[in-house]
Formats: structure tokens, C-alpha cells, sequence
């Protein structure tokens, strides 16, 4: 698997599939971590669509994690929330802009 980091457009493709934007972050995140950043990204992005929280909350994500915050871990981490068809896009994305 690819432990490149993620791109935005990583970020855009995941965003228009995932809607339990919360459960993903709880994955990508320590659970230490993870329960004020949610109550925290929900409070400052009321306004903004699922679509736009999630990316939001990926960007944090990539922010707080650094290096840690990796293709593989995203790709993981979507596994985990059963979203293996989300996982699935991303990789094939990833392959289509290798060639």
C-alpha cells in the first residue's frame, strides 16, 4: 500500500462518499484525542455541508498528525468504518493518477 501523503484531492474523493464524517476522524485520531476535536470541528463548521465538515475534519486531522497522516492510515482507517468501497475509489484514484 502507499504511505505517501494524502493529497487534497484524497480529501475531496473521501468527502463525497462519506457521511458519518465522525466516525472517520475517530479512526484517524488518538482516542484521547478525538472527543473534543469532534464537538470542536461540529460547533465551528455548523454551517458548512457534511461534504464540507468532512474535509475540514480531514485537514485537521492532517494538521495534528503531521507525518503520521498518510495515505495507508486514511485508507485504513475507511476499512475499519466498513467503508471498503470509499477505500476502494481512493486507491483506484491514487493508481489512475500514477500512470
Amino acid at each position: 500500500m502507499n504511505c505517501d501523503k494524502c493529497e487534497p484531492g484524497d480529501f475531496l474523493l473521501v468527502s463525497q462518499f462519506v457521511t458519518k464524517w465522525e466516525t472517520l476522524f475517530r479512526h484517524l485520531m488518538e482516542p484521547e484525542d478525538v472527543g473534543d476535536m469532534i464537538q470542536e470541528l461540529a460547533i465551528d463548521n455548523r454551517s458548512l455541508s457534511v461534504e464540507e465538515t468532512c474535509i475540514k475534519a480531514l485537514e485537521k486531522w492532517k494538521k495534528e498528525r503531521g507525518a503520521d497522516a498518510t495515505f495507508e492510515h486514511l485508507v485504513h482507517a475507511l476499512l475499519e468504518c466498513g467503508r471498503i468501497d470509499v477505500a476502494e475509489k481512493l486507491m483506484d484514484s491514487r493508481r489512475k493518477m500514477s500512470h
